[in-house]
């Protein structure tokens, strides 16, 4: 709804209460879950799912949705993965972005000039699986050996200070931490030189996806979803598709099906500024 407001024709004094909304509501939604996989981590029931998934396009993922949110900030975002990018493992790609989330935030947050590094090692590997090393390392603040001892645990920050100047909760690393070593079963550690920077290492093991009668699992292709009908149509003679591009968009009316009232009002502006007629309905 702030983004909405925001679109709106407001002064410069309220676009700015408007963007004070939204930094706000994403600072709560951040906390609201970290509570919530805290305590489901507490109760041991936290899920994981096992899918296949590439470990170089998962890492790189979450490594370009960061760095292009902090390029304001003027920092070097350096990507090494010595991986095979056609290697695919089971894994679940929710709480591995959740690990890489926390840990890229972390460094960003805490860096105010030079470089993140992300760094992906092979450990072990055989035939049925193969053990990682993954990295990220800043040139920030860092910590001193008595601050470190501190940071794995529920709620804590290096001190008080960094609550003040950076904010979050204190529940990054140990929910990473829990989600590694009670979970996943690797294991995370901390190497840090205050005013030089830190890095944060984990290291996981993970089962190859069976290759059987020389088929493999493929890597989705992220423009199928962009691949025009006609083009489809080329490829296979069987598929039938209207080009909805050449229709003019005040033709098209799109449905959507949602049971809550306010996300309804949501998605049907954001459509609408899409130049689309609009429905929505409950059941």
């Amino acid at each position: 709804m702030s983004e909405l407001l925001k679109s709106s024709t407001l002064n410069p004094e309220q676009e700015g209460f408007a963007d004070s909304i939204r930094v706000c509501a994403d600072t709560l939604l951040s906390i609201i879950n970290d509570i919530l996989d805290f305590s489901k981590l507490e109760a041991g029931k936290m899920q994981m799912f096992s899918v296949p998934l590439s470990l170089t396009e998962t890492i790189s993922e979450v490594v370009r949705a960061l760095r292009y949110t902090n390029v304001e900030k003027g920092l070097e975002t350096i990507e090494r993965l010595d991986l095979d990018r056609k290697l695919l493992v089971m894994g679940d790609p929710v709480r591995l972005h959740q690990i890489l989330m926390n840990l890229l935030s972390n460094a960003y947050k805490f860096t105010s000039r030079g470089s993140v590094t992300v760094k992906a090692v092979v450990d072990h590997e055989d035939e049925k699986s193969i053990a990682i090393t993954c990295s990220v390392q800043d040139t920030g603040i860092g910590v001193t050996e008595e601050q470190k001892r501190k940071l794995f645990l529920p709620f804590s920050q290096a001190d008080s200070s960094t609550a003040r100047s950076y904010g979050g909760t204190g529940l990054g690393l140990s929910i990473c931490k829990a989600i590694i070593e009670n979970v996943m079963q690797g294991r995370i550690w901390l190497e840090s030189t205050p005013g030089v920077g830190t890095t944060v290492s984990f290291s996981l093991s993970f089962q190859k996806v069976n290759v059987k009668d020389g088929k493999t699992f493929q890597e989705p292709d992220p423009m199928a979803a962009f691949t025009p009908p006609s083009e489809i149509n080329a490829r296979s003679s069987n598929n039938r598709s209207i080009d909805l591009s050449r229709i003019p968009r005040s033709q098209l009316r799109i449905c959507i099906a949602e049971d809550n009232l306010i996300n309804q009002r949501i998605a049907i502006s954001f459509v609408q500024k899409l130049g689309f007629m609009c429905e929505a309905f409950g059941d």
